[in-house]
């Protein structure tokens, strides 16, 4: 027979059966959920959100916006064509806004990477205010929930293997990190290295 008092007596007093116990109670602070985290694909850190309250707390406050790095997982997942092709039925989930915000994003995109971070980094520029239209006309467009969750996340990055070419200085200025740039300057990073579609930082 199961004891399962003395098994939530084991786990603090909280109503968490023993197979849950001492390891979601270790797990779920900061420190040990960031060496977790660090090992986890983006698409796994958005999974962890959706355990309990106290992981969301947790994988929220590391750096996660659940709506983008679902919708950057799946673009990598799907493609860009075929994520477009299923905007319609995404619309009463989206609503209104995001979904005009969604549809700009998509329209702006000449490729599709396999990466979920490399989306996470092309939604860092989506929105920063200017961006270059065809012809070389500039416009400018408030920042929409793609930037935020953007900004939001926090990713791995490989600068050598990043699919859009970026360099840490391309990285600090989408996301306005002076000091960053200050840095790479101060490094001998060449301020007019291009990325892949030839925009320097």
């Amino acid at each position: 027979m199961e004891n399962h008092g003395a098994a939530r007596r084991w786990a603090g007093g909280s109503a968490v059966d023993a197979g849950r116990g001492r390891g979601v109670e270790v797990l779920v602070t900061r420190d040990v959920w960031r060496v977790v985290a660090d090992e986890l694909p983006l698409w796994w850190r958005a999974m962890s959100s959706r355990v309990c309250k106290r992981w969301k707390d947790i994988v929220e406050g590391d750096g996660l916006d659940y709506a983008l790095a679902t919708l950057c997982t799946v673009l990598a997942r799907d493609g860009l064509e075929r994520v477009k092709g299923r905007l319609d039925e995404w619309g009463k989930r989206v609503g209104v806004e995001r979904m005009a915000d969604l549809r700009d994003f998509l329209e702006d995109q000449e490729e599709s990477f396999a990466s979920p971070e490399t989306w996470v980094k092309a939604g860092l520029i989506a929105r920063t205010g200017l961006r270059p239209r065809p012809r070389g006309a500039i416009h400018h467009r408030p920042r929409g929930w793609i930037h935020q969750g953007a900004m939001g996340t926090r990713i791995a990055f490989d600068w050598d293997a990043c699919e859009l070419g970026w360099k840490r200085l391309h990285f600090c200025a989408a996301v306005g990190d002076a000091q960053g740039v200050a840095e790479e300057i101060a490094a001998g990073q060449d301020i007019n290295a291009q990325d892949r579609c030839g925009w320097t930082a």
